[in-house]
């Protein structure tokens, strides 16, 4: 038995394939204190040093981190402080470990988020690279891209920086590169984030894996397709049933075979987590004009908002009896999915910045349903699921299969976690599911296994004779042998495999994406048409479009490092 004992050791050692670092980072998303002490809610993150907490968004189409600096702030909507909330905090400049770098290439980031071509694409930037703290993982010299313009007023709707979560993510490679997860995969719910204390809830994302505590019931899992400006995420899914849940317990359908809207058996949508706070946005006709009909509302304009507004449809009140909607409303996914959202988190009082301390403050006076009701040009027989919805849908996205995932959310502060990608126990880096207001504290740890291995040895009284002791020792040594064998080429197999899974997410290199941008453009290795050649270096307050062949790429304004006042890094156009 002392020969039996090391083998049987090693197979074990083996069948784990080695698996001893985390296996997946998650983090809260919630109120985030800022420079101006006011509050923005989306994931804490650190910058610099010292550093500057800030309040991220994520953002599907993009590769890269996307912050504001405090030197370019493109915001002239409001005053310094509200514009601080406004983005979620700025980057500062001035930041002792900064190294600034000359292109989105120098820095190491992925071109294709600058690349030209149709898509909310930024052509004009500057970088640095510099200390990023993603709750208790610490991540040296990591590109930071600053926009050159307000992104905002471009295919984007959120004021704030995004955390780029597309295929080719930057984060994501870093946290593989840093042994913290194991697969390209992250998972979102942005929980609660209504104007009450019962419609509030600190909500997740999560690194390499996700949460099953935070998905119920059936899910739907598609594959992606090619982003358009459309839908940039690539995300597609088909609305087949859309209900009106009336508070007394009854119900009319929007659409579908019973409604009378029976012509309209689907409706592809968007799946856009990034998507401003909308819930859905549809055709006013006749999907919305349905909606007004049968719920006897009617509304005076769309919402607007200073850097948090919306964009739902407004409606009015009358001696304190809001005119508005009070039931809630349920959405049907591919046939089998039923995500519904509370009247709650369905109406609610449109906010605004407020300019004098950049507090957010509500409009108590009307009420905003927060769907889009598209009409004209705008009206495309198709949807968009924006990140209101994703308060009471589960999104979880695993690149290294090509696949998206949609639950309804279970809103619950309970935890089980899970790795994509990995045969061993996952462990937690980062939870915290406190409202957590200051990221530069950090954040407390909390772990829930996950795919973890267990044995267990049974007893017999029986007693063998020494010749079948010794066969059985003979026989363990041998399969012990070919099993540990097996195990070994098993794990080498597996790990090529999720290699090789893992490629379509490699950026192009340098070269190939300067050969390919001077035809077409480029993103995550997708094809896209050529832009139109309209745009200029955009100022404050100015349109952007291309500048002419024979001038040079405007910089940003003047920038304070650590050794001293020089200019910023010249703005990236993408292609010379």
């Amino acid at each position: 038995m002392i020969v039996v004992i090391p083998i049987v050791s090693a197979f074990v050692r083996l069948s784990l394939c080695a698996c001893s670092s985390p296996s997946v980072v998650a983090l809260p998303v919630t109120n985030v204190v800022l420079s101006n002490q006011q509050t923005m809610r989306g994931i804490p993150i650190t910058v610099g040093t010292p550093p500057t907490n800030i309040s991220i968004l994520p953002d599907v189409f993009y590769n890269d981190t996307w912050i504001y600096n405090n030197t370019d702030t493109f915001c002239n909507w409001t005053t310094t402080n509200g514009c601080i909330t406004a983005r979620g905090g700025y980057y500062n400049t001035s930041s002792s470990t900064a190294k600034s770098a000359a292109n989105v290439y120098a820095a190491g980031a992925d071109a294709g988020d600058t690349a030209r071509a149709i898509g909310p694409h930024i052509w004009y930037n500057a970088w640095v690279n510099d200390v990023l703290n993603v709750g208790n993982v610490t991540l040296s010299d990591y590109p930071i891209g600053m926009p050159g313009y307000d992104l905002s007023d471009d295919f984007e709707n959120s004021a704030q920086g995004y955390l780029g979560l597309g295929a080719n993510s930057t984060l994501l490679s870093a946290l593989k590169s840093a042994g913290k997860i194991v697969s390209a995969s992250f998972s979102w719910w942005v929980g609660w984030s209504g104007s009450i204390p019962s419609a509030q809830m600190d909500g997740q994302v999560v690194f390499g894996g996700y949460d099953a505590a935070k998905a119920t019931g059936v899910n739907y899992t598609g594959t992606f397709t090619t982003p358009t400006p459309n839908c940039p995420s690539g995300m597609f899914a088909d609305v087949t049933g859309i209900i009106l849940n009336f508070p007394n317990g009854s119900e009319f359908p929007l659409m579908g075979s019973s409604s009378v809207n029976s012509e309209w058996g689907s409706i592809p949508s968007c799946l856009y987590p990034d998507y401003d706070g909308l819930i859905y946005t549809v055709d006013y006709d006749p999907i919305y004009m349905t909606f007004e009909t049968f719920t006897g509302t009617s509304n005076i304009g769309h919402g607007g908002g200073n850097g948090v507004g919306f964009g739902g449809m407004i409606y009015p009140s009358s001696a304190n009896v809001w005119i508005s909607y009070q039931g809630a409303m349920t959405f049907t996914i591919n046939g089998n999915v039923n995500v519904s959202i509370p009247n709650n988190l369905l109406v609610v009082p449109p906010g605004n910045i407020s300019g004098e301390n950049g507090a957010i403050q509500y409009n108590n006076s009307v009420r905003e349903v927060l769907i889009g009701a598209a009409t004209g040009v705008d009206a495309s027989n198709s949807g968009i699921f924006g990140r209101g919805f994703f308060q009471m849908a589960y999104l979880s996205v695993d690149y290294d299969a090509a696949t998206f995932t949609v639950w309804q959310a279970n809103a619950t502060t309970d935890t089980n976690l899970r790795a994509f990608g990995d045969v061993c126990a996952a462990s937690a880096t980062n939870l915290d599911n406190s409202t957590s207001t200051n990221p530069a504290q950090g954040a407390k740890g909390s772990s829930s296994g996950a795919h973890t291995v267990t044995s267990s040895v049974g007893q017999n009284d029986s007693h063998l004779s020494p010749g079948s002791v010794a066969g059985i020792v003979v026989g363990c040594v041998f399969g012990s042998l070919l099993v540990g064998l097996g195990s070994t080429l098993w794990c080498s197999r597996r790990r090529r495999l999720v290699h090789q899974r893992a490629g379509h997410i490699i950026s192009l290199t340098e070269h190939e994406y300067q050969r390919k941008e001077m035809d077409v453009g480029i993103y995550n290795g997708r094809v896209f048409e050529p832009m139109s050649q309209d745009r200029h270096e955009m100022g404050a307050t100015s349109d952007p479009s291309e500048l002419p062949d024979d001038h040079r790429a405007a910089e940003l304004q003047l920038w304070r490092t650590k050794t001293g006042t020089g200019n910023a890094p010249p703005a990236e156009l993408g292609s010379p």
